[in-house]
């Protein structure tokens, strides 16, 4: 999968994988790409080369058995650094949260926090199909 973030105002970028495992991760920022600050100045910066330069990958993958499944990526763009922290991360440190419940939980709280004139939010759905 390969995507590029385009932002309009100098944002600091945090990016959730809800996974068709029931699952969501936290891709960015991570252990391994701890600068989500994203520049307004460049037209567009791609999150894969971003990723790239630290050797970091993200697998992809079916459910077992399943020949389809729908994810979804909700990229939430704050005007400061309030990075988001979460008590259920599991603790292989990848930053996934094992239940929607308990990420979407915990996603609410943190958002709440933030007025509504220093975030903004979007998703977009994505389809994995067996070869």
């Amino acid at each position: 999968m390969d995507f590029t973030i385009k932002v309009t105002q100098n944002s600091y970028i945090y990016l959730f994988d809800i996974l068709a495992n029931d699952s969501v991760q936290l891709l960015i920022p991570n252990k391994y790409v701890e600068d989500n600050y994203y520049s307004s100045e460049k037209q567009e910066q791609n999150f894969t080369n971003k990723i790239a330069q630290t050797g970091l990958k993200f697998n992809v993958c079916l459910p077992e058995g399943k020949p389809t499944a729908t994810e979804g990526l909700m990229l939430i763009a704050l005007k400061d650094k309030i990075d988001f922290t979460s008590s259920s991360y599991s603790k292989d440190d990848n930053n996934i949260i094992s239940t929607y419940k308990a990420a979407l939980t915990d996603i609410m709280n943190w958002l709440v926090q933030i007025p509504m004139d220093k975030r903004t939010e979007t998703f977009a759905n994505y389809s994995i199909k067996k070869r």
